[in-house]
């Protein structure tokens, strides 16, 4: 699957989808609203149907884009 490069948590995405992150050694995946993160999913297709908002601890994480995942 291609991906973008890292992008730090204070940029956010300009698209809706499913973005992976990393948070210390942690890497997961996580839904962009364009507003807000939602919770931390193991997969990008656990990811695509969250739709609990994640932590606040969490929004400002970095982030690369899927281009499978990509609205």
């Amino acid at each position: 699957m291609k991906q973008t490069q890292w992008y730090p948590g204070t940029i956010k995405p300009v698209r809706v989808g499913v973005y992976k992150q990393r948070n210390d050694a942690r890497v997961g995946y996580q839904f962009w609203d364009l507003k807000r993160w939602h919770a931390w999913c193991e997969t990008p297709e656990q990811a695509a149907l969250a739709t609990t908002i994640a932590h606040d601890s969490f929004q400002n994480d970095p982030w690369r884009g899927l281009q499978k995942f990509l609205a």
